[in-house]
């Protein structure tokens, strides 16, 4: 098995992603895969593991390393809001909690629909609490992407 961690992506704007991996065998490679326009891998190398399927593992021969598998990390960021509001629940959350509307420090203004246990949306947190609640950056109007319900902040 072999992993790679990115350590750089085109420094010096050398049009190159360096990668750091080891695997089982103690050993330690860099790799260097050319970046298209975009900032992005291009081509990926392929593997060609004909026949390799559960029923036959002995045709499946990941350490020839002629592949790669990338992950997208995505930062995850928290912030506070303020909660003005309670949009009630509509199918299987009928008669409880849908989404709480909040207001940020930004005064950006929108729902946050998930995140939250039964619990919780049996018995949400009332208007003018503050609540913590994870995103993953921002609209350009400031309304943050996939807002995501954390906690009560009931520590100030």
């Amino acid at each position: 098995m072999h992993c790679d961690v990115v350590i750089a992506a085109s420094p010096g704007g050398d049009g190159r992603l360096y990668t750091v991996g080891g695997n089982v065998l103690q050993g330690v490679t860099l790799r260097m895969l050319n970046l298209n326009r975009n900032g992005m891998p291009w081509p990926l190398p392929r593997g060609s593991n004909a026949g390799c399927t559960p029923a036959n593992e002995a045709a499946c021969n990941f350490n020839r390393q002629n592949w790669a598998a990338l992950l997208k990390l995505k930062p995850l960021h928290d912030a506070e809001a303020v909660v003005i509001g309670h949009v009630p629940g509509q199918g299987k959350h009928a008669g409880r909690l849908g989404a709480l509307r909040v207001r940020n420090e930004d005064g950006a203004e929108f729902l946050i629909g998930t995140g939250f246990s039964d619990a919780q949306r049996a018995e949400p947190p009332p208007t003018g609490v503050l609540v913590t609640y994870t995103h993953r950056g921002s609209t350009a109007s400031g309304v943050p992407r996939f807002a995501s319900f954390l906690r009560v902040r009931d520590d100030l």
